[in-house]
């Protein structure tokens, strides 16, 4: 392979820092749910919604014909509620890369980024 020189962007930056926050799930457990829900989100934004609290994680998605999945599955997780929205083609290409049992979502806030790694 050539290495190609040339300025690049700090992919570190985008990475969330002091992390505060960390679910820890078997990768094909939420992959499958991730997949049965994705069916029923929007055609266009592909938009689940992840709702944590403790131990707990509970996945939907809406269409615009007014249609809804739920997903809950039994997780690793010690934070305070929190909801956080994703495109689910996403979240599935990443899980579907990983090779992993399990998996770790590390992030701080609603509004930040996710980091997604295997443990």
């Amino acid at each position: 392979s050539n290495l190609i020189d040339g300025n690049f962007p700090d992919c570190h930056s985008v990475l969330p820092k002091n992390v505060n926050k960390i679910l820890k799930v078997r990768r094909d457990l939420i992959k499958q749910a991730l997949t049965r829900v994705a069916i029923l989100s929007n055609d266009k934004f592909r938009c689940v919604r992840l709702y944590l609290r403790k131990n707990q994680l509970k996945i939907t998605a809406k269409n615009l014909e007014q249609e809804e999945a739920e997903e809950i599955l039994d997780v690793s997780y010690e934070g305070p509620e929190i909801e956080v929205s994703f495109n689910v083609n996403y979240i599935l290409d990443i899980l579907g890369i990983l090779k992993c049992d399990n998996v770790r979502l590390l992030f701080n806030n609603e509004a930040s980024s996710v980091q997604i790694e295997d443990c």
